[in-house]
């Protein structure tokens, strides 16, 4: 079980962006912690405004996703890629590049 984002670039071939395992070894087998964990991860997306950070290293792509809580950042997950993996990730100028999105829906 995974969420994950893509670039809305067309004719892209970018196959490596953010993405959020769920595995059952973090919440050390507990499948109720998982779905919580899904779950709330589902809802902090979709109900905030968020931002994923990608920053060029040396020898790999680090990819970072917060959410805005009241009048700070929080941290969703972040991992990274080495750059001799072949993968395709998006062509940024500098060493960080951020991208936004709006909250996709509102809050009950």
């Amino acid at each position: 079980m995974q969420i994950s984002a893509e670039l809305t670039a067309p004719d892209s071939d970018i196959n490596y962006f953010w993405y959020r395992p769920f595995e059952s070894a973090e919440f050390r087998d507990s499948m109720e912690a998982l779905d919580a964990a899904f779950c709330e991860t589902l809802e902090n997306l979709l109900t905030h405004e968020t931002c994923i950070i990608q920053k060029n290293g040396w020898l790999n792509w680090y990819f970072k996703c917060e959410y805005r809580a009241a009048d700070r950042r929080r941290r969703i997950y972040g991992h990274s890629a080495l750059k001799l993996g072949g993968w395709k990730t998006p062509k940024i100028d500098g060493k960080t590049h951020v991208y936004h999105s709006t909250a996709l829906v509102q809050r009950a």
